[in-house]
């Protein structure tokens, strides 16, 4: 999570081909950037939702009883990270996505530090998975 997806990666490079080719007008290039900057909040509006879908997953899967208030929290911030997603990209050039995009950088170390300790702490009450695979 610290240097970015690789689909944001993809269409930057993506992004930088387009831009230095002399094959396209300049309006061609243009369209074609605003389509890969919209093509990208595809991956980071999944970002966004991943821990919330994954926390009611294994909890609506039985595999671990994650605990309520973890999870409507989960839900919130998953929901306040989207927001900061699309609200940066309406907004974009503006000192406000730049407030947005800061903040969404600080959220996604703390998440990720909390999923590695989420990673260390296993319910009593979750099943054991068999050892001869999945059940």
């Amino acid at each position: 999570m610290f240097c970015g997806s690789a689909a944001t990666s993809a269409f930057f490079s993506w992004g930088q081909h387009f831009r230095k080719r002399h094959l396209y007008t300049l309006d061609q290039r243009i369209a074609l950037l605003k389509l890969l900057v919209l093509v990208d909040m595809t991956p980071r509006t999944a970002w966004a939702l991943m821990v919330p879908v994954s926390l009611s997953v294994v909890t609506l899967g039985g595999y671990w009883a994650v605990p309520s208030l973890l999870l409507a929290g989960a839900w919130l911030t998953g929901l306040a990270w989207l927001w900061l997603v699309w609200d940066a990209h309406f907004h974009d050039m503006t000192p406000r996505a730049a407030r947005n995009r800061k903040i969404e950088f600080w959220l996604k170390n703390v998440i990720t530090i909390g999923y590695l300790g989420l990673g260390s702490f296993r319910s009593p009450r979750a099943r054991r998975w068999p050892k001869n695979g999945l059940p």
